[in-house]
């Protein structure tokens, strides 16, 4: 993996965000997670845009779109450093998609809509997300993640299936789309042969949204605001590519 652009691998980073999140809170105990998914005692971040027609949405009508929020039940995902968990995270993020998509017209069909493994096992959780759109014959798939690394790196990757050329027209759309909407450093597209890439018979992509370990985007993550962001991103993104 190629370093960030912006904030280079030094501790002192992380040290450094540690502080301003203590700060923030006043010195208290720590943030702690409400539940709405932000942060107590800590400033809000700025709210959504406002509600507006997307251009070049009727591009999604009569469309079946896969939505799968990575994985859910004993399967937590990632964790941040103030206990903010990537499966809840990803599932509200999945579950703001659905609506939007709905609402231009396309057909939806989400891989898991709670807290649970999709297939009902460890074992069966990844083939189950694949069979599932490939039964339904989706057009596109499009898995949520969050990323864990160094507690410095941070920013948006959307990985897709290296032989795949719609895949990756599909994850460069998303991945401009995802990085304008939020402001998150573009970390690129990348070539992977994830499972529900590889076995996927439709062009797919793999959004890891933000950086879980990284303090202050654990923080932007459990905002219902930037969650909302996230998924108006993968929205346009989506219909850029069908354009």
């Amino acid at each position: 993996m190629r370093a960030p652009v912006v904030l280079k691998s030094s501790p002192l980073v992380a040290l450094l965000s540690l502080l301003l999140l203590f700060l923030l809170q006043g010195g208290g105990s720590g943030p702690q997670e409400s539940g709405s998914g932000s942060f107590s005692g800590l400033p809000p971040l700025a709210g959504p845009p406002p509600m507006q027609q997307v251009a070049g949405a009727e591009v999604l009508r009569g469309r079946t779109i896969v939505v799968d929020p990575g994985h859910g039940g004993v399967n937590r995902g990632a964790r941040g450093l103030f206990g903010v968990q990537e499966k809840d995270v990803v599932l509200r993020i999945g579950l703001a998609l659905r609506s939007l998509l709905e609402r231009e017209g396309a057909r939806v069909i989400m891989t898991r809509e709670g807290d649970y493994l999709p297939g009902g096992s460890w074992e069966r959780q990844l083939a189950a997300r694949v069979e599932l759109a490939n039964r339904v014959g989706a057009n596109l798939l499009v898995s949520i993640h969050a990323d864990s690394n160094k507690p410095w790196y941070q920013g948006t990757t959307t990985y897709y299936l290296g032989n795949s050329s719609g895949g990756r027209r599909l994850a460069e759309s998303v991945q401009r789309a995802v990085t304008a909407a939020l402001g998150s450093q573009n970390r690129g597209i990348r070539a992977k042969s994830f499972y529900v890439l590889r076995h996927s018979r439709m062009p797919a992509v793999l959004v890891e949204v933000g950086f879980l370990s990284n303090p202050l985007e654990e923080r932007r993550l459990a905002d219902p605001g930037y969650q909302e962001r996230a998924a108006r991103g993968i929205l346009q993104g989506i219909v850029n590519y069908l354009q």
